[in-house]
C-alpha cells in the first residue's frame, strides 16, 4: 500500500481505515438510492424529476467548494475536459439512465449490476489505458464479483424472455461503465473528493436543469409534500452530495480499483433494504450470488495491483 501512503500522506493502516469507513458510507447511501429511486418511480415521480432534485440540491450544497477551488484540477476558472468527462460519467446522464432502468427492473438488480460490474470496468479500463495489471487474487475477486452480479441481477430474465427487465439490465451495465470512467479520470487528474462532487453537480445542473424545466414532463407540482421531502434528502443531500463525496474519499484513500471493489458490497444492502421497503424478496439464487459478491470484494480489495 505504499502508493496509498504516497498519495494521501497517511500511514497505510490509517489510509485503509479511512477508505473502509467511506466505503461503508457508500454502501448505505447507494443501496438507499436504488431502493428509494424505484420507490419514487412507482409512486409519483419520474427519472427526470429525481435527477433534477439530485443535482440541483448537490450544486447548492457544494457551491462554496466550487467558488474556492475552481473548475480545473489546479484551480482557476478555465473549464477542463476532465471535469466534463466526470460529469458525463457520474452526473445527469448517468442518473437518468440508471433511474430509467429502475422503472423496468427491481432494485436488487440495480444493486447487483451497477456497483458489482463497475469495478470490473475500472480494472479493464485501467489495463487498457494505464497499463495497470492485476494480481491473481484481484483477478479471481473480480471474476467472482462479475459472476455473482450476473446471477443476482436476474440473468434468468434473458432465458425467460423478460424484455422489460433486460432493458433495465442494459441501463444498469451502461451506468456501471460510465461511473468507471468517472473513477479513473478523477484519480488520474488529481481531483479531490469535494471538488469532483462540486464539478459533477455544477455541470449536471447547468446542462440538465434548462432542458428539464423547458422540455421534460415534471411531476414535482403534483407529488405529495412528504414524497418530495423524502427524495430531497435521499437524492439531493445523501446521494448527490454526501454519496459523491464519500466515493471520492474512498478512491483517494484506496485507489480506483479498491475503492470501486468496496462498492460491490452494495448488492447485499440493496437486497435487504428492497425486501423491507418494496417487498422484493430475494430467491436462493440471489442469496448465493450475495455470498459470491462478498467473497469477490474481499479478494479484489486486498489484492495489490501491479503496473507494467
Amino acid at each position: 500500500m505504499s502508493d496509498v501512503v504516497q498519495e494521501t500522506g497517511c500511514p497505510a493502516r490509517a489510509a485503509l481505515i479511512g477508505g473502509l469507513f467511506w466505503g461503508g458510507v457508500i454502501v448505505a447511501i447507494w443501496s438507499g438510492w436504488m431502493v428509494f429511486t424505484r420507490f419514487g418511480i412507482q409512486l409519483s415521480l419520474n427519472a427526470a424529476d429525481l435527477t433534477f432534485i439530485r443535482f440541483t440540491t448537490a450544486a447548492a450544497v457544494f457551491t462554496p467548494v466550487l467558488l474556492k477551488q475552481g473548475l480545473g484540477p489546479a484551480g482557476g476558472w478555465r473549464p477542463a475536459p476532465s471535469g466534463l468527462i466526470m460529469a458525463l460519467g457520474s452526473g445527469a446522464p448517468y442518473a437518468l439512465i440508471t433511474a430509467s432502468g429502475l422503472a423496468f427492473a427491481p432494485a436488487a438488480d440495480a444493486g447487483a449490476l451497477i456497483p458489482g460490474v463497475m469495478p470490473v470496468f475500472v480494472a479493464l479500463f485501467a489495463f487498457l489505458v494505464l497499463r495497470q495489471r492485476l494480481a491473481a487474487r484481484q483477478t479471481a475477486g473480480y471474476l467472482l464479483v462479475a459472476a455473482g452480479a450476473l446471477a443476482l441481477g436476474g440473468l434468468g430474465a434473458v432465458v425467460l424472455g423478460d424484455t422489460a427487465r433486460l432493458w433495465g439490465h442494459i441501463a444498469f451495465v451502461t451506468g456501471a461503465a460510465m461511473w468507471a470512467v468517472h473513477t479513473l479520470v478523477m484519480r488520474r487528474c488529481g481531483y479531490g473528493a469535494a471538488q469532483a462532487t462540486a464539478l459533477v453537480a455544477f455541470y449536471s445542473t447547468l446542462g440538465f436543469a434548462p432542458v428539464y424545466l423547458l422540455f421534460l414532463e415534471s411531476n414535482l407540482a403534483t407529488a405529495p409534500l412528504w414524497e418530495l421531502a423524502l427524495q430531497f434528502v435521499v437524492q439531493g443531500l445523501l446521494t448527490g452530495a454526501l454519496g459523491m463525496f464519500a466515493f471520492g474519499k474512498a478512491v483517494v484513500y484506496l485507489g480506483p480499483a479498491r475503492g470501486s471493489a468496496l462498492a460491490a458490497l452494495v448488492p447485499v444492502a440493496t437486497v435487504l433494504l428492497g425486501a423491507a421497503v418494496l417487498g422484493e424478496w430475494p430467491t436462493m439464487l440471489e442469496l448465493g450470488a450475495i455470498l459470491a459478491i462478498s467473497a469477490g470484494v474481499l479478494l479484489a480489495a486486498l489484492g495489490p495491483a501491479k503496473s507494467r
